[in-house]
């Protein structure tokens, strides 16, 4: 009886990871993605001209938004210079935001190096609100904004940081 209890406990457990594993993000895919829209956008900003960029960021219904990550702009200070699912963020300085699940800063070294090296690019984790496809955000239990695991990817254009990021479920 023991025997037949835990191989049925081990089952359901292996179903378990497994359906974990398959409706969990692909992140190698994510990543790419995530790359590639950043280095376009940069790209644009040589092209087209900060101004026009960020009009271009600032539309939640531009190629830079998509169901699981969109792109925003920050100047060299950390100010959010365009960001199409929460407008009411531009113009507002986030260095010393908290995670609010870390209750930690996580601007803040990030742009340190930001700011010491002309071509930095890299990758920073962060919780925040994740946009639901709806013009709202995905909500907990009681009705709150969920933060949910953030990886970000970031690169320096000039006076500018173009970011692009997916949510980690």
């Amino acid at each position: 009886m023991r025997k037949q209890t835990l191989r049925i406990g081990l089952v359901a457990l292996l179903c378990l990871i497994t359906a974990a594993a398959t409706a969990s993000v692909d992140i190698e895919k994510e990543r790419k993605s995530v790359v590639k829209k950043c280095e376009t956008v940069s790209k644009l900003i040589t092209q087209k001209g900060l101004a026009e960029v960020k009009n271009i960021i600032n539309n939640p219904h531009s190629e830079f938004v998509g169901a699981e990550s969109y792109v925003y702009l920050m100047d060299l200070k950390a100010n959010i210079l365009a960001h199409p699912t929460q407008p009411k963020l531009i113009g507002r300085n986030l260095l010393g935001l908290k995670d609010p699940v870390t209750k930690k800063p996580f601007f803040t070294e990030m742009f340190e190096t930001v700011n010491k090296t002309k071509n930095a690019k890299g990758w920073i984790e962060y919780h925040w609100a994740k946009p639901d496809g709806k013009g709202g955000f995905v909500l907990n239990e009681k009705g709150k904004k969920k933060p949910i695991m953030k990886r970000c990817y970031y690169v320096r254009k000039g006076n500018v940081v173009v970011f692009a990021g997916f949510y980690i479920e």
